[in-house]
């Protein structure tokens, strides 16, 4: 097992030099290409000064440059920090100034973003001219420990850092390696946003493996016909999508009778979707294709667990899909309100531990200690998920922590309440929100119908007998269009924040209204 992450690259670079390991549109570079360039450039950092252990943001849109920075930042004992292009100019400069940088790594065409902060920019367009001088060996490994820092927005919507080690990667690419059997031969699609950890697990897998590595540009995402299309002309065999962009696509493959056939490894991850969803994914896929529901956190490095159906499983389908076992770097501990370990079929607080539990948050002392719990078993992370440990050693997924609340005083997952309106025939996508007002809290649905002529007595009837009536919510928002972050995930805060503009009323039970925005 090697210390480095890059270590696994720069041995297949030795072993297929001439093996494709990038592809972006008509642009190819082969493993001894990227080898290079990366390690000219790693250099280049070294000549401007860049130190072991220091930060370098990256402030670009993927590309194969974006990949040749990004390892020759790890070549140069640095840590690399892929910037949220969404993220406010101020909200960019805040995080430069907390990481004390002097370098950025950034397209000509994002200057814009740092014109009041003063760094040395490294342009990332035409690098192969700029590096050209230097040697393009590999370098002497550096005593380094951080490999990248993320930076999300959760929950709060406030950026926080989260730190993550060589250690940390090297032990969750030990289990996909092992969990999801990486061959040389898996053509790779690159998916997430270069600001998501997915997109380090995406690069990861595949430039450690020897495999190949297709850029997907973020406008087709969306996009099933082009997204299709792109599939089957790189002969992509892994992907790993988030359930918005596989809804998307299998929508497509059904209406337009394709098939999913040519997959040997199709992950879904980074939120829920429902078994409904993963068997119609099997169902489009080929007898030998494996279908993966993934789960796991920035702070604990990309991935902790995952499913697989097994003949034994019979869920009903409108259930969230599980989120599995543990993969075999980590551990799972599950407290109860009385912070005592849940047993068998209880519910409780999700807490990971094992190597992949990342190091904190930069420049947040507090909330690391808050979020990061030593127990007896070792270091864990406090992960705010409710989960449910089964029989069968399979973890469900309730809902987050922070998706609680309390009605007369009696508790209310708001996860669940999604549940059962998503299990009517006509709505496609709900999410319910709390508000409180003085003593009283209120429940708020904001659904997309699937059937137009839908009336809330239709949701009401239907609701009786899934509900307790505290938990029925009191006001209904007829959306059009769900709203997605960069990531891929349904943005709750956009979402709530559409009651607070003008609406057209449908209809006024007694006590209930249904909305439109």
């Amino acid at each position: 097992m090697f210390k480095k992450i890059y270590h696994y690259f720069e041995q297949e670079a030795e072993k297929y030099p001439n093996a494709i390991a990038i592809v972006n549109d008509t642009q190819h570079l082969t493993y001894q290409q990227l080898n290079q360039l990366s390690n000219q450039f790693a250099r280049y950092l070294l000549d401007k000064g860049i130190v072991s252990g220091q930060f370098v943001p990256i402030l670009a849109k993927k590309s194969t440059e974006t990949l040749v920075a990004l390892l020759g930042v790890l070549k140069a004992g640095a840590a690399y920090v892929p910037m949220n292009l969404d993220f406010p100019n101020e909200t960019i400069v805040n995080i430069l100034n907390t990481l004390k940088i002097s370098f950025v790594c950034l397209d000509s065409s994002l200057s814009f973003k740092l014109k009041d902060f003063p760094s040395t920019q490294i342009i990332l367009e035409n690098l192969s001219e700029k590096i050209s001088e230097y040697d393009q060996g590999n370098l002497a490994t550096l005593d380094s420990e951080t490999a990248y820092a993320i930076y999300t927005s959760g929950t709060t919507g406030q950026p926080k850092g989260v730190e993550i080690t060589h250690k940390n990667l090297v032990a969750v690419y030990s289990s996909w390696e092992k969990i999801y059997e990486l061959q040389r031969t898996d053509i790779h699609l690159q998916m997430a946003n270069f600001s998501f950890d997915v997109f380090t697990g995406d690069w990861i897998r595949a430039l450690s493996s020897g495999a190949r590595l297709v850029l997907c540009p973020s406008s087709i995402l969306l996009n099933p016909k082009r997204l299709c299309e792109l599939i089957q002309k790189e002969e992509v065999t892994v992907a790993e999508f988030t359930p918005p962009v596989l809804r998307h696509l299998l929508t497509y493959c059904k209406r337009e009778g394709r098939t999913l056939a040519q997959f040997r490894l199709l992950i879904c991850g980074s939120d829920s979707w429902t078994m409904e969803e993963y068997r119609s994914a099997k169902s489009l896929a080929g007898t030998e294709t494996r279908v993966i529901n993934s789960y796991g956190s920035t702070e604990t490095t990309i991935d902790s667990s995952y499913y697989e159906e097994s003949n034994n499983d019979y869920l009903p389908n409108h259930t969230i899909a599980p989120i599995g076992k543990p993969f075999p770097h980590a551990y799972f501990l599950v407290l109860n309100e009385n912070e005592q370990e849940a047993k068998l079929e209880e519910r409780g607080e999700l807490y990971i531990g094992g190597p992949g539990v990342g190091t904190g948050y930069i420049g947040q002392p507090l909330l690391t200690n808050e979020r990061f719990k030593e127990f007896s078993q070792g270091r864990f992370y406090k992960t705010g998920d409710l989960v449910r440990i089964r029989q069968d050693g399979n973890f469900d997924f309730i809902g987050r922590e922070t998706l609680l609340t309390k009605i007369n005083g009696k508790r209310v997952e708001l996860a669940s309440v999604e549940t059962a309106l998503l299990e009517h025939p006509g709505i496609s996508f709900a999410m319910v929100s709390a508000d409180t007002q003085g003593k009283k809290t209120v429940l708020n649905a904001f659904i997309k119908l699937s059937h137009p002529l839908l009336a809330y007595e239709d949701i009401a009837i239907f609701l009786k007998n899934k509900l307790p009536a505290y938990a029925v919510p009191r006001r209904f928002y007829v959306i059009n269009q769900i709203k997605y972050n960069n990531n891929g995930k349904v943005d709750r805060m956009a979402i709530e924040k559409l009651k607070n503009l003008p609406l057209t009323p449908v209809s006024f039970p007694r006590n209930i209204i249904m909305e439109t925005v």
